[in-house]
């Protein structure tokens, strides 16, 4: 029986990730009758529009780390246009195009990336545990 429930569990799971969904947006609230004669909004912004206020999405790459560089160079670094395929095509461009299409960007991949951009990079092995934060921008592997 335990089986059972934790395979429906599972089953539950894969299915609520993995499925297209609407996107929730939040939309203005109309507030009347507060002065007599007029109409006033409030804009106003959904929990998940406020909890990926500030990241760049995920969406072309499988992998997090493109997304997750982009966000850094916008919103630490100030690159106000960068994008998520930006950096794809940047990765492309210093990285083994079959290599990356059949397994992936390794973390060398993104270096040498930022590295290509002008910026230092640096790959260290830390035995930092991921809540424990660091004083600069920087990206974690994790197992």
């Amino acid at each position: 029986m335990k089986t059972v429930a934790i395979s429906l569990l599972s089953l539950t799971l894969i299915a609520g990730t993995t499925l297209p969904t609407k996107r929730a947006e939040a939309s203005p609230i109309r507030l009347g009758n507060i002065v007599p004669g007029t109409l006033v909004t409030k804009e106003v912004q959904s929990i998940r529009e406020l909890r990926f206020e500030n990241l760049i999405a995920q969406e072309t790459d499988f992998s997090c780390g493109a997304a997750s560089l982009a966000t850094i160079l916008k919103y630490a670094y100030g690159w106000s246009d960068v994008t998520e395929v930006d950096v794809l095509e940047g990765m492309f461009a210093v990285s083994d195009p079959e290599l990356a299409q059949r397994m992936g960007f390794s973390l060398l991949d993104l270096r040498n990336y930022v590295e290509s951009i002008g910026m230092r990079a640096r790959g260290t092995k830390s035995r930092r545990t991921p809540w424990m934060p660091y004083l600069f921008p920087s990206l974690c592997y994790s197992t």
